[in-house]
C-alpha cells in the first residue's frame, strides 16, 4: 500500500482510539486519581522515543512523493 492509500485506515484508527480514550479515561481517572496524568504523559514520550529510535523526520517527509512517482511512471508507459 502506498502512503496516500493508508490515510483512510489511519483516520479510522484515530477515530477508534479517540472513542476508546473517551471510554477509558474516566475509568483510569477513578482508579488512578491524579496519577492518570502520568499515563497520559507516557503516550507522547513513547512516540518521541519511537521517532528517535527510528530516526524518522516526519516534518520533511513527503507522503505523496511515492504515489506521484508511480502515477508518473504509469503515464509514461502509456
Amino acid at each position: 500500500m502506498r502512503p496516500p492509500a493508508k490515510r483512510p485506515t489511519v483516520i479510522k484508527a484515530a477515530k477508534t482510539a479517540n472513542t476508546v480514550t473517551l471510554f477509558f479515561f474516566p475509568i483510569l481517572s477513578s482508579g488512578l486519581g491524579t496519577d492518570v496524568y502520568w499515563v497520559i504523559l507516557a503516550a507522547p514520550v513513547l512516540g518521541l522515543i519511537a521517532l528517535l529510535v527510528k530516526r524518522w523526520e516526519p516534518v520533511r517527509f513527503d507522503a505523496d512523493a511515492e504515489e506521484r512517482a508511480r502515477v508518473g511512471a504509469e503515464r509514461a508507459r502509456g
